[in-house]
């Protein structure tokens, strides 16, 4: 078994990478919903163009560090994970790095002004992380937080190819694999203690942390291989 698997934090920002790479950018796509691009007066996701920019920084060798909202207004928990699942085809079998961030409506934004039209409801004190919104309930959103840390945890780190070649395997999609995961995870009695299954909700600082050493990821691996043999 190669040990690479279980580098808990290998990242595609680590410098021996980032040395492979012409250019560097960030690529604020935030959210697929049409809807919400509407409400903010900006134009949907050209799907077309998308692919074929995409297609242009790999040609091109350009490391892309990819930004998604989770909790933004209009959002769904169906319209966040096919949004989630559609950037993660595109990472496969890269070193991109996926930004996965909770919203924050921080005090005296526009954000805030526009908060109770959006329905949300937010923490008071910082970082002002949303808790509810109009179109996803505490609990929806709750557990959006659970597979999204853990699509963090694995995407950004060596279980990246694992993640991918089981997907190939069971012939499931991203997400769908993910909470296979998850399932797994929550019923580890050895891992009850730590904050991904005792708290009800997680956010970004904690999945882009200390998930890292809370879930191993020689037990991540077992798993997708457990997954595999369909044991």
């Amino acid at each position: 078994l190669n040990n690479s698997h279980f580098l808990d934090k290998v990242r595609s920002d680590s410098p021996e990478i980032l040395d492979d790479y012409t250019v560097i950018s960030g690529v604020g796509i935030q959210s697929f919903s049409a809807d919400l691009m509407k409400a903010v007066s900006r134009k949907p996701i050209d799907y077309n163009k998308l692919n074929s920019f995409l297609a242009t920084c790999n040609k091109l060798n350009i490391l892309l560090k990819i930004d998604i909202i989770l909790g933004l207004p209009f959002e769904t928990e169906q319209s966040y994970f096919s949004g989630l699942n559609y950037i993660l085809e595109y990472i496969k079998g890269t070193d991109h790095t996926l930004q996965l961030a909770l919203l924050q409506v921080l005090p005296g934004s526009l954000l805030e002004n526009m908060a109770s039209r959006y329905g949300l409801i937010y923490s008071k004190v910082a970082p002002h992380i949303v808790l509810q919104t109009a179109t996803m309930t505490t609990d929806n959103l709750a557990m959006c937080t659970k597979i999204t840390g853990l699509a963090s945890r694995i995407i950004n780190s060596a279980l990246r190819s694992c993640f991918f070649k089981t997907k190939s395997i069971v012939q499931c999609s991203s997400i769908e694999l993910i909470q296979k995961i998850y399932e797994r995870v929550i019923s580890e009695n050895s891992l009850r203690n730590i904050k991904f299954i005792k708290e009800n909700s997680i956010d970004d600082d904690y999945w882009g942390g200390e998930i890292f050493s809370d879930i191993p990821s020689e037990f991540l691996y077992n798993i997708m291989q457990n997954i595999e043999r369909g044991i």
